[in-house]
């Protein structure tokens, strides 16, 4: 699995906003969660942006498309799921 930091999400997503207004989304709901690496260091799965940039592409509206997003990082996480690891 990739992650992506934020400049890679305006890059090589297209995702535009700055660092407040992604976390001002993440916060209500309209832009996936990130992931901590440490005290100062995030990112988003790649996977789950790409997930959320085609459901804004098929027409969904922010908070739509972040519930979709994270539909996807759930069903990797869920055991049922043969990919995943605990």
């Amino acid at each position: 699995m990739k992650f992506i930091a934020y400049d890679e999400l305006k890059s090589t997503k297209g995702i535009p906003g700055s660092k407040t207004t992604i976390w001002r989304k993440e916060k209500a709901k309209r832009f996936p969660r990130r992931v901590p690496f440490g005290d100062r260091a995030y990112g988003w799965p790649e996977d789950v942006i790409d997930v959320y940039c085609q459901a804004l592409a098929a027409g969904s509206d922010e908070t739509e498309a972040c519930v979709i997003a994270e539909r996807e990082r759930n069903a990797r996480r869920s055991p049922h799921n043969p990919h995943w690891t605990a």
